[in-house]
């Protein structure tokens, strides 16, 4: 492959180093901003290029020389353990903020930023969930660019009880068929670890998805270990309990408790949850809203935190469990105001905004990467809503939504949430606020 000179003139979105050769602008894995040397080539298009650094002649002083994982940079999961993680998040939220303003075409204003690091400077964020993947006979990470595996058990980026449970698994010996599936690992509030296991298809047929029979003794091997509080194969239940239940901490405030069925989403860090929660009780001890619209709701999250700060919520959600949602009041109720209201409503989002949220005068929205669909910004324009609470996972999605909003809303600020420590993704939050008929 092509050798070339590169030189870091700043990051991309996906955490590359961006540098210009022959006008054309190369996208260099591994590389940080002020570095230059030399990168192979791995695919060039008429535009741009990709490339992966080789050779260093000058090395960022941000740059971590001696990585402690030993299996970094063979598995798939990290790809910012070669700089310090507090210069790291700085970095690809540089990154991330220059896009969104550029795609949105707006003014940029200055982010705050919400570190997951110790109070002894420490990363303080090990993630508390985990997918595995398991293909012909083998349990762990995909490796780099390939779905070839990696052990997963000796992975310092998660909590040791997530270590312990990929090592015990790894002893289990599973199918040697043409099998294969993901393994989503959570802890709940008590380090105590959950299993969902989601068949992918027949590995002797890609082309079309093959209805699996359970591998009775592999899941049988798995119950007998004791390992897990609650097992779910597909949408069957197979051990244990249903649902993890989860507790939030936030200094000042009540604690929030909340339920979900086992495999539905979490966040991947408390300390980032907990970050997000906080953001939520500043942004309604501010707007003092009567009525707070909860999009995107889950299984009440944020719905819960919410109802410590306002006397109405209405929570909107698609695919949540409402059993998980009856569980997560009963056991918060106690913590709210007298008279506080609480309610799902069970609706499509992709569709636009329910009745019920557009007499709002506040909304929670944290929708999946997609964003928030054309309608749903439509009808946010024209609803009663005064002020919003963006969270978003995917930055560029979240830009198109603040273009699409920005007639009838103004962006007050912005911040990012180190939600995945290490990676190059970061949770973008802003508060978006009801512009004046006059502006």
């Amino acid at each position: 492959m092509p050798v070339i000179p590169y030189q870091i003139v700043r990051l991309a979105k996906g955490g590359q180093g961006i540098s210009y050769y022959n006008e054309k602008v190369f996208f260099v894995d591994g590389a940080l901003p002020g570095e230059c040397g030399q990168a192979e080539v791995i695919s060039e298009k008429a535009r741009f290029g990709v490339c992966r650094a080789v050779s260093f002649d000058t090395r960022s002083p941000s740059r971590v020389l001696h990585d402690n994982c030993p299996i970094s940079g063979k598995c798939d999961g990290c790809g910012f353990r070669h700089v310090n993680a507090d210069m790291a998040f700085k970095l690809k939220s540089e990154a991330l903020c220059g896009e969104i303003f550029k795609i949105a075409h707006l003014d940029p204003i200055a982010p705050d930023y919400y570190s997951v690091m110790g109070p002894d400077g420490s990363l303080d964020g090990l993630r508390q969930r985990m997918r595995l993947h398991l293909v012909d006979g083998k349990i762990g990470y995909f490796a780099h660019n390939s779905h070839r595996i990696v052990p997963a058990g000796q992975c310092v980026v998660i909590h040791p009880a997530l270590r312990s449970v990929a090592e015990r698994l790894e002893a289990i010996q599973p199918p040697a068929l043409h099998f294969a599936c993901d393994l989503q690992i959570d802890l709940d509030d008590a380090f105590k670890p959950f299993l969902h296991i989601r068949p992918i298809q027949n590995e002797r047929s890609r082309a079309k998805t093959v209805k699996l029979t359970k591998p009775a003794v592999w899941l049988r091997q798995i119950v007998n270990a004791g390992i897990f509080g609650g097992i779910r194969f597909g949408e069957e239940q197979i051990a244990g309990d249903e649902m993890i239940r989860d507790t939030v901490h936030i200094s000042g405030a009540p604690d929030v408790i909340y339920w979900r069925r086992i495999g539905d989403f979490a966040q991947a860090t408390k300390q980032g949850n907990a970050i997000l929660h906080r953001l939520v009780a500043n942004f309604l001890d501010q707007t003092k809203p009567h009525a707070v619209a909860d999009l995107f709701a889950g299984s009440g999250n944020l719905t819960f935190r919410a109802a410590q700060c306002a006397p109405v919520v209405h929570a909107f959600e698609f695919f949540c469990d409402p059993a998980a949602f009856r569980r997560g009041c009963d056991d918060n109720r106690s913590f709210w105001p007298d008279g506080t209201s609480v309610d799902l409503l069970m609706c499509d989002l992709t569709k636009g905004l329910p009745a019920d949220a557009s007499i709002c005068d506040a909304a929670i929205c944290d929708p999946a990467r997609e964003g928030l669909s054309e309608k749903m910004c439509y009808d946010l324009k024209k609803s009663r809503i005064q002020h919003i609470l963006y969270i978003s996972c995917e930055a560029t999605n979240f830009a198109r939504d603040l273009a699409r909003l920005s007639h009838g809303f103004r962006l007050e600020s912005i911040g990012f949430v180190d939600m995945f420590p290490q990676t190059a993704h970061v949770e973008t939050v802003a508060v978006l606020a009801r512009r004046a008929s006059s502006d």
